[in-house]
Formats: C-alpha cells, sequence, structure tokens
C-alpha cells in the first residue's frame, strides 16, 4: 500500500511538470521578441524536462503496467486561453509563471512532508524541490 502511495505522489509531481513543460514551450513560442522571456521559458523547459525524466524513472522501479499518464488537458487550455488573452502583457506572463512555480513548490512541499520511505526518491524530490526555489530567482531577473 505504501508504494501505491508514492506511486501516486510521483505521479502527481509528473503531471504538474508535464503540464508546466506544455506551458512554457507555449509561451516560448508567443514571446517572440522578448529575448528575456525566451530565456527564461528556455531555462524552465528544460528544467521541467529533467524532472520529468527524472520521476519517469522513480515510475519504472516498479512492474506494474496500470498507471497511465495523462498530462492535465483542461490546465493547459485554460492556461494557453488566459495567456493568449493576455499575450501583450509582459507582467501577467512574468506573474503567470510565479503562479505556476508556487503551484509546483507547494506540491512538493506535500509530498516531501509525506512519509516516503525510499530514501533515493525522497532525495530527488528535496533535489528538485530546491531548484523549484531557486527558480524565484530566475523569474525576478526577468521582471526587472
Amino acid at each position: 500500500m505504501e508504494a501505491i502511495k508514492q506511486i501516486e505522489i510521483v505521479n502527481d509531481l509528473l503531471l504538474i511538470n508535464e503540464d508546466q513543460f506544455a506551458i512554457y514551450h507555449t509561451e516560448l513560442n508567443q514571446s517572440r521578441f522578448d529575448l528575456k522571456l525566451k530565456t527564461l521559458y528556455s531555462f524552465l523547459m528544460s528544467q521541467k524536462k529533467s524532472f520529468i525524466e527524472d520521476l519517469e524513472a522513480e515510475i519504472g522501479k516498479v512492474d506494474d503496467d496500470t498507471f497511465d499518464f495523462t498530462p492535465g488537458i483542461i490546465y493547459i487550455n485554460w492556461v494557453s486561453f488566459r495567456t493568449l488573452a493576455n499575450s501583450m502583457r509582459r507582467g501577467w506572463r512574468v506573474s503567470a509563471c510565479e503562479c505556476n512555480e508556487l503551484a509546483a513548490k507547494r506540491a512538493y512541499h506535500q509530498a516531501i512532508a509525506y512519509n516516503i520511505t525510499d530514501l533515493d526518491l525522497l532525495h530527488s524530490l528535496k533535489q528538485q524541490f530546491d531548484q523549484l526555489k531557486k527558480n524565484f530567482n530566475e523569474i525576478n531577473k526577468v521582471r526587472i
């Protein structure tokens, strides 16, 4: 039962990172002339891809093919709509990045607080959480 709960936690974090990767990819394509935003989105996409690979590796440790991973299509569509509607407002786009990263940070904080028995997984989640905290510095550089 404990292993199933840990897989559910990893799956939730995987979905969050997949959503964020898709959002930042869309934002990158819409940031035609803003080099700072393009750099930020490229950085965040690279990080999310790394997180996804790490989380998928954790799930791959379990020999169970019953888990199906589907990105959060509703969330992706909502953010895409909001971004499109506000595509000319740079401040809103930077704030949206902050909100996305804050949501991920909260999810990681909750996952780490759960009694995870796999020490490798716990270490990996803590490393990703530390990187998420540093993202706010990168986002603030773009705000200036």
